[in-house]
């Protein structure tokens, strides 16, 4: 997911001919704001409660990566991360409703 700006920005410059991803500049910018919002205020919160679903949901050969990478990213076991997470629930509905 964090690649997805340098992708679709790569798409537009390698495929020139093809129809741009954002009609003008301005549209870029208010995409770009939306998503930056949606990132900090929606996804933020919501990871640490449900990373451990998207872990179990994996491939199993692409477990252990995912586990090693997120847990030292988050310096923090992703069943750490996931516990009392029932607490933090209204804060994301909270978080989905702005």
């Amino acid at each position: 997911m964090a690649e997805s700006w340098d992708i679709a920005e790569y798409i537009d410059r390698a495929f020139p001919e093809q129809p741009r991803m954002f009609s003008s500049a301005s549209e870029r910018s208010m995409v770009r704001l939306f998503d930056q919002w949606f990132v900090a205020g929606v996804v933020r919160p919501m990871l640490p409660v449900y990373i451990l679903d998207v872990h179990n949901a994996a491939r199993p050969a692409y477990r252990p990566y995912f586990r090693e990478s997120r847990e030292a990213r988050f310096k923090s076991t992703l069943e750490a991360l996931t516990a009392n997470r029932e607490a933090r629930l209204p804060a994301i509905r909270e978080a989905l409703t702005r």
